[in-house]
């Protein structure tokens, strides 16, 4: 029998990773403006999904790799909105880097076994730190005051 035990860890994480995706696509996409409707039918969605044992045996295998890359995004969008803004005040920018960084020391090992075969991890690594350098730059740059590198 195909179904899966509604009590295993592999339906309940595929059941919420189906829902938080179809309903993220419902509310993005707006073909419903209710959205009592839209959590129903990704409720909906996620349950019928998630209770076919093969698909939740596909997406357990695929759910680390999707929650770094979600993580990674959000950190991206939360990043380009918070220095996009003109916003004055630095710490923000630096604590979200510091804390972003801090994860990846907490959780290298973790995400070493997931890198694809025959990507080195030091060249992740001075990607990574190619990036904050860059980022560093243009928090910076978007901080100092306006002419401020026409005087002389």
């Amino acid at each position: 029998m195909p179904f899966h035990n509604f009590a295993d860890i592999n339906f309940i994480a595929s059941l919420l990773f189906v829902f938080a995706v179809s309903y993220a696509l419902l509310v993005k996409s707006n073909v419903i403006p209710v959205k009592g409707a839209n959590v129903l039918i990704a409720l909906v969605i996620g349950f019928f999904s998630a209770s076919y044992a093969p698909l939740a045996q596909f997406l357990q295998g695929l759910l680390p790799i999707a929650a770094i890359l979600l993580v990674a995004g959000f950190f991206l969008i939360f990043a380009r909105n918070l220095v996009g803004k003109g916003q004055k005040d630095a710490v923000p920018s630096a604590v979200a880097l510091a804390t972003a960084l801090m994860l990846l020391a907490v959780l290298w090992n973790r995400i070493v076994p997931l890198l694809p075969a025959g990507i080195d991890p030091n060249t992740v690594l001075w990607v990574l730190g190619i990036l904050i350098v860059l980022f560093i730059f243009y928090v910076i740059y978007n901080h100092m005051p306006q002419g401020a590198g026409a005087q002389r």
